[in-house]
């Protein structure tokens, strides 16, 4: 999760212009945010392989990585 100097919270790191507002920390608590419906469903999304259907998420490949390269230590 991110959280911009703003209170936004957008979809991941690389949504850095605000594309998918998933919440906002000034009018919700983080687990609020985390827990939401929109959140839930962008899991879903991810989960099942179908992220391209979310324009921001074509061609993204951290979902493909290794964990071994995602949580090395």
């Amino acid at each position: 999760m991110v959280i911009h100097f703003n209170g936004k919270v957008p979809l991941c790191g690389c949504d850095f212009n605000n594309a998918y507002t998933l919440g906002d920390v000034n009018v919700q608590n983080i687990q609020e945010v985390w827990k939401s419906e929109n959140y839930e469903k962008i899991r879903k999304i991810h989960s099942s392989g179908n992220r391209n259907e979310i324009p921001l998420c074509i061609g993204c490949n951290i979902w493909n990585l290794d964990e071994k390269y995602v949580y090395e230590k």
